[in-house]
């Protein structure tokens, strides 16, 4: 039964809506994140908050960065290190995460090599900070036919690293 569970995204433009994940009332660290999604897009058309009223869940925090990479340790804003900010101001933490990250990556063409080692440590931190979370790491879509291939590719890394976390 998923009712009542606690869910935080780590995400770029594809999870963003503003009012929710540049909310600092849920989380500080969330203030300026830019967001894709707003009015008049309904926010009950967002594939996270169809989740949220479908299962019963609850919105902990939505740490997403419209723009943002995964990769990129010394940016703050990269998904990398906002893995660090999942619970909310209330020290809630999330029963379920969601990583809906690398389109930008992808976009961007970094490395294979270096999406993986920080998908992966994005992962381990997740792990460590959020123990007892369920964590649901979500492949990319096939947006870009002359990115089939690169898209495969950062696919496979996603799920290797999912398997690597024990997920």
């Amino acid at each position: 039964m998923l009712t009542g569970k606690k869910l935080s995204i780590l995400g770029d433009s594809i999870s963003t809506y503003d009012g929710v994940s540049n909310d600092a009332t849920a989380n500080l660290s969330t203030l300026y994140n830019p967001y894709y999604y707003k009015e008049p897009f309904p926010l009950e058309k967002t594939y996270w908050k169809r989740l949220i009223d479908n299962l019963g869940l609850v919105l902990c925090v939505n740490n997403s960065w419209s723009g943002g990479n995964l990769t990129g340790r010394d940016h703050p804003d990269s998904g990398i290190n906002r893995a660090n900010e999942l619970s909310n101001n209330n020290g809630s933490t999330p029963d379920i995460i969601i990583v809906f990250m690398g389109i930008n990556d992808l976009g961007r063409r970094v490395a294979p090599s270096v999406f993986a080692s920080d998908y992966e440590t994005a992962l381990k931190t997740i792990q460590f900070k959020y123990p007892n979370a369920t964590v649901c790491c979500v492949n990319l879509p096939d947006r870009d036919i002359a990115l089939k291939e690169q898209t495969l590719i950062f696919n496979s890394i996603i799920e290797s690293a999912a398997k690597a976390a024990g997920e």
